[in-house]
C-alpha cells in the first residue's frame, strides 16, 4: 500500500511539474516573441534613421552644388559690371568724338554706333538684373535648405532618442519576464 501511495504521489508531482515546464516553456516562447517584436521596431526605426541621413546628405550636397552656382553667377555679375562699365566708357568716347564733329545731341543719339552701344549697355543691365535676382534666390534656397538639414537633424535625434528608449524597454520587459519565469 505503501508504493501505491508513493506512485499516487509521484504522478500528481509529475503532473505538476509538468504543468510548470509547459508554462515555463510558455513564457520562453512570450520572451522570444516579444523580443522579436521589439526588434522590429527597432529595424524601422534604424531604416528611418538611414533615410534622414540620406535625405541629410542630399540637401549637404545641394547646398554644395547651390554654393557653386552662386559662385559662378557672382563671378558673372562682377564681368557684367565691368562690361557696363567699359560700354559707359565706349558711349562717353562715342558721345565726345561726335560732339568734336559738331553734331548735336539728337542726331548723336540717332548715330548708329551710339544706338549699338546704348543697345549693349541695355543688355547688360537686364542680365546684371537677372543675375542679382538670381543671386538672392539662391541665397534664399540655400537659406532654406539649411533649414531644412536642421530640421532633419532634429528628426534624427528624436529617432535615436526612440530607439535608445525602445531597447531600454526591450530589456526591462524581458527581465520582467524572465522574472517572471523563475517565479514560477
Amino acid at each position: 500500500m505503501a508504493n501505491s501511495i508513493t506512485r499516487y504521489l509521484k504522478n500528481i508531482w509529475l503532473a505538476f511539474m509538468g504543468r510548470t515546464h509547459k508554462q515555463s516553456n510558455q513564457i520562453a516562447v512570450k520572451i522570444e516573441e516579444v523580443r522579436n517584436a521589439y526588434e522590429v521596431i527597432i529595424q524601422a526605426k534604424q531604416v528611418s534613421v538611414q533615410r534622414w541621413k540620406e535625405v541629410i546628405g542630399q540637401s549637404l550636397g545641394l547646398i554644395e552644388q547651390k554654393k557653386g552656382s552662386l559662385t559662378t553667377t557672382k563671378n558673372d555679375i562682377v564681368t557684367l559690371k565691368k562690361m557696363i562699365e567699359g560700354t559707359e566708357n565706349k558711349i562717353q568716347n562715342i558721345s565726345t568724338k561726335l560732339n568734336e564733329e559738331d553734331l548735336s545731341d539728337d542726331e548723336i543719339e540717332q548715330h548708329p554706333d551710339y544706338i549699338r552701344a546704348k543697345h549693349s549697355k541695355d543688355d547688360f543691365n537686364t542680365s546684371l538684373a537677372e543675375k542679382n535676382a538670381r543671386v538672392a534666390q539662391i541665397e534664399h534656397d540655400i537659406k532654406q535648405l539649411l533649414t531644412q538639414i536642421e530640421y532633419n537633424k532634429y528628426q534624427l535625434t528624436v529617432l535615436h532618442r526612440d530607439i535608445d528608449k525602445l531597447k531600454r524597454q526591450q530589456s526591462d520587459t524581458i527581465a520582467d519576464l524572465r522574472n517572471e519565469l523563475q517565479l514560477k
